[in-house]
């Protein structure tokens, strides 16, 4: 066992540094004892152990159990301390108890008596002795079974383990009286007194519903010495069936659990007691430390118990966390991140795709709109094209009547009658021509991009709407590039810009005198790489304030004009990658300047 003696009191309070004796029946590598003085020297403070006189002491009784031993190890412990005073004694353990109660008068005369490790059971079998105090131990292997068969309530087997030395004995002759060899409802075995390899291998073929009961194996058979918790794992580790116990010190060992001592509250309680002596009171009244269920994680897992089956207020140790209770913070934000992230791309999505109709139904609706503006100019020009329409089909009328007349001659005019088809071909083509342009004009919703000539779509154009310009007295003078200007368009889309520019300025000359109604259509390459057509007149002119109001929608200087013609031109030219443009021009009246990017096919 162990003795120690602790220096605790204040010197303000005491007259000589403290002595403390703690004895145990057990040897210095008993996990118990450990655990029980490190919760001793938590209450004392680091120094108890250093300050006044301490003595350690272990009886070491599961090994030297012989009375000559112990006689031997009296004598010796009187000589070391009989001749001292002692302010307390610490008892581990009820062998070490009687130990001291049938040497105090020789070892620790009139000495206060502080014990642990004896269950109140135990206690009323010792002689009674004064200023003795201490905690009781809960060992309760009663619990340990009932908790089980919660865990297995299928078990129709207990199992005790207890080994051959005296305290695994003491603890054999404990349990018959408790368990007998049937305990509601389950027939009871015990394996004591044999060879550690023998409770191996027949704790090796029960049946996993089976409860194995570990109570203490100190000694075997064979007389080979054990610490206890190293017997658990071993027998644990070969055992078919799980292990149960009563001490806190096997559980990470190879048990699944019991209802146990916390052994380090128990040391705790020890050094109160110590210390109210030391202070000069009255000793303690005996405490109870209350026994609870505590099982191992790790085993539950192994054998497949059941978590929810334990009762409450059980202590998991070893516990290992799942991912999610472990990380569950980490992943919830991480989720919410996630799908605050899938909302917003999903949000941003559905937006792109609105905006993509709704620059769908724009660019619908600007077709239209295109569309619209360019019937309407149409609908101006349609007197005119009548009327150029009507010129060739009069002339091939009055060549078909007159080469009628010809042929009917006698001898025919061949030749005649030859010059007049060739006019009739030619004002067909004429005629043909007419209508093409007019068709391409009217094409609604075509949006194809093509390689044109700059030129050729100003020819067109003019050539189209050069009656209507005859009908305003209005003159136009052509100042075309002497090279190809090719630009990556749309054909009609060009051509309504051309109509548009070239009528507006038609119509701003409409109050002048008809000899000053010339308008000029010129286009050049520019330096930059882009193509110019440029539309002048003599009318009266844009102000500066008012050239960027013209190409907003709706605003017109017409009382008869919708004011889209020039917004709508605009946003051709944009489109097209250029711009449209009011420019400053020394000469009275306006000029209009179209850009337009020069492709790989300009010269």
């Amino acid at each position: 066992m162990l003795v120690l003696i602790i220096a605790c009191a204040p010197a303000s309070q005491a007259q000589h540094d403290p002595r403390i004796l703690v004895l145990s029946e057990a040897d210095s590598r008993l996990p118990l004892t450990t655990s029980i003085l490190a919760g001793m020297q938590e209450v004392l403070s680091e120094d108890f152990m250093t300050r006044g006189d301490t003595y350690v002491e272990y009886l070491d009784m599961f090994r030297f159990e012989e009375p000559q031993q112990q006689r031997l190890l009296r004598d010796l412990l009187i000589a070391r301390h009989g001749g001292a005073t002692l302010d307390a004694v610490v008892v581990l353990g009820p062998n070490a108890m009687r130990f001291v109660l049938a040497n105090r008068d020789r070892l620790a005369a009139g000495a206060p008596i502080v014990f642990t490790g004896i269950s109140k059971g135990q206690y009323t079998t010792l002689p009674a002795a004064p200023k003795t105090s201490g905690t009781f131990s809960g060992y309760d292997p009663i619990a340990a079974v009932a908790l089980a068969r919660r865990l297995q309530p299928e078990a129709r087997e207990l199992v005790i383990i207890t080994g051959a030395g005296i305290y695994d004995r003491q603890w054999r002759e404990a349990a018959g009286s408790m368990f007998a060899d049937r305990y509601q409802g389950l027939s009871v075995r015990y394996l004591d007194d044999m060879a550690l390899g023998a409770v191996q291998a027949e704790v090796e073929t029960l049946d996993p519903s089976s409860i194995v009961l570990m109570l203490t194996f100190t000694q075997d058979a064979t007389g080979r010495r054990f610490i206890p918790r190293d017997a658990v794992r071993a027998i644990s580790a070969r055992s078919g069936a799980p292990l149960y116990g009563v001490y806190d010190t096997y559980i990470g060992h190879g048990i699944v659990g019991g209802v146990v001592d916390d052994s380090r509250e128990t040391g705790r309680s020890i050094g109160r007691s110590i210390r109210m002596i030391l202070d000069g009171q009255d000793p303690p009244q005996i405490a109870t430390i209350s026994p609870y269920p505590a099982v191992d994680w790790r085993e539950l897992n192994r054998w497949g118990l059941d978590r929810a089956a334990l009762p409450a207020g059980t202590k998991i140790k070893f516990y290992e966390p799942s991912v999610w209770e472990r990380y569950r913070t980490a992943i919830l934000t991480v989720a919410a991140i996630l799908l605050a992230q899938t909302a917003t791309i999903a949000a941003l999505i559905v937006q792109r795709a609105r905006a993509q109709r709704a620059q769908s139904a724009l660019a619908l609706e600007r077709q239209q709109l295109i569309h619209v503006s360019r019937n309407m100019r149409l609908g101006q020009l349609s007197g005119a094209l009548a009327h150029e329409i009507n010129q060739p089909l009069a002339a091939i009328l009055a060549n078909a009547e007159a080469g009628a007349r010809l042929i009917r001659r006698t001898p025919p005019d061949i030749e005649q009658v030859s010059a007049i088809l060739d006019d009739i071909a030619t004002d067909d083509r004429r005629a043909a021509g007419i209508i093409a342009g007019l068709r391409r004009l009217m094409v609604k919703g075509e949006t194809n991009f093509e390689q044109v000539d700059l030129n050729d779509v100003v020819r067109a154009t003019l050539l189209l709407a050069e009656s209507e310009f005859i009908a305003r007295g209005a003159t136009v003078q052509q100042d075309l590039s002497a090279v190809p200007l090719m630009v990556q368009a749309n054909m009609p889309q060009m051509q309504q810009i051309v109509l548009n520019l070239t009528l507006n300025a038609a119509e701003a000359m409409s109050e002048l005198p008809a000899e000053q109604r010339v308008l000029r259509v010129a286009t050049r390459q520019l330096p930059n790489g882009k193509a110019e057509l440029a539309v002048e007149d003599r009318g009266p002119g844009v102000e500066k304030g008012f050239r960027e109001e013209v190409f907003r929608p709706f605003f017109s200087t017409k009382d008869t004009g919708l004011g889209i013609g020039l917004s709508i031109c605009r946003n051709i030219a944009k489109a097209h990658g250029g711009g449209l443009d009011f420019v400053d021009h020394p000469s009275p009246g306006s000029r209009v300047e179209l850009t337009l990017p020069l492709t790989g096919g300009a010269a």
